[in-house]
């Protein structure tokens, strides 16, 4: 990610979360990623699924049986591979994201008080192996399931499964590794994500 891209938006979820009284928590989790195949004049090039995790912060906003979670997460898909005319490449993609999750909460039990969220997802990505063809803006949408646990003196923790598909491009239509390594495709490929997640807030 740009540095110059973190602090503006660390400082406008700290404002904004402020300025709501939200309760503020941490989380993290693992990512299961996968990039789409890409046609290239060589014919088609594939990458493998990859794994990672991912940790940051968000707030929870109140309102009536709707809510809404902003959070800036760091996260990593690690060993991403990529197979073309026999040859496999590996690489990593560290990304920034801000997830603004929307909730319709589902009713609820003395402790136990699941929801529904979706909404979009933004990203700043890099890579140490890739030396152009990454785009440092990309959008995602972002949806799943969750479930509170909310005990009457401990702080309330989440758990969550989610699928985050993208909507724009994370590759662009040329790939730099580097060692004279240059891929060219039709279209760059968008990243969707399978992430399981579990969080505490205060």
């Amino acid at each position: 990610m740009k540095p110059r891209f973190l602090l503006p938006c660390l400082l406008a979820l700290c404002s904004f979360t402020a300025a709501a009284e939200a309760q503020i928590g941490v989380a993290a989790g693992l990512n299961f990623d996968s990039l789409g195949d890409i046609e290239t004049n060589s014919g088609k090039s594939t990458f493998d699924n990859a794994t990672g995790w991912h940790l940051g912060i968000f707030a929870n906003l109140g309102l009536g049986p709707l809510g809404l979670r902003p959070g800036l997460y760091y996260r990593q898909a690690n060993g991403v591979e990529l197979n073309v005319l026999n040859t496999t490449t590996d690489f990593d993609i560290n990304l920034v994201e801000i997830p603004i999750d929307v909730q319709l909460h589902l009713g609820a039990l003395p402790i136990l008080k699941p929801y529904l969220f979706a909404g979009p997802v933004f990203s700043f990505a890099n890579s140490d192996e890739i030396e152009e063809g990454l785009t440092d803006f990309s959008v995602a949408g972002n949806l799943g399931f969750g479930l509170n646990l909310d005990p009457p003196v401990l702080p309330s923790v989440f758990l969550e499964m989610r699928y985050a598909f993208g909507v724009s491009r994370l590759l662009e239509e040329r790939i730099d590794f580097g060692n004279n390594f240059v891929l060219e495709a039709d279209a760059g490929p968008k990243m969707n994500s399978f992430m399981l997640r579990a969080g505490v807030s205060f």
